[in-house]
């Protein structure tokens, strides 16, 4: 009995972990940078190291720029260019939905079942192991890949 009570002790630590890890994080930023948490948050300036989960708002200022990272090697990471906003949807392996403005993906090391996203209301795209720009400008969308 005890070993199943240490077994079952053992599986909430590891899944509890897992769970912790469902988030995004900021890696870098300049600028006015400013987050949002849920709907009902005011919004907050971004710092480093902020961590982020899914359904968190980021808008950039004028000039400013925001890097974000979806995983601890810092090989998938998104930069929200300036004059932008963006929502978190997923963070494993990650989705982001851009109402306005640019981002940069470059996503790296994950599972060919698995897939990456930026979604805007006009369209959806996504890759593995490359890097490319989604823009949004209110009424269509542009993608350009890079190698």
């Amino acid at each position: 009995m005890r070993r199943v009570m240490m077994l079952g002790f053992s599986f909430i630590v590891i899944f509890s972990g897992l769970a912790l890890a469902q988030e995004a994080r900021v890696v870098s930023f300049k600028g006015n940078v400013l987050v949002k948490e849920n709907k009902i948050s005011k919004w907050k300036k971004a710092h480093e190291n902020m961590r982020l989960g899914p359904d968190v708002q980021i808008k950039t200022k004028g000039n400013s720029i925001c890097t974000l990272t979806f995983d601890e090697n810092k090989k998938s990471i998104v930069t929200i260019e300036k004059a932008s906003a963006v929502k978190i949807e997923s963070v494993q392996p990650g989705s982001i939905f851009l109402s306005k403005g640019r981002v940069f993906a470059l996503i790296k090391n994950i599972n060919e079942s698995k897939k990456f996203e930026v979604k805007t209301p006009t369209a959806v795209a996504g890759a593995r192991g490359t890097g490319w720009m989604t823009e949004f400008d209110g009424k269509k969308t542009s993608v350009s890949c890079s190698a």
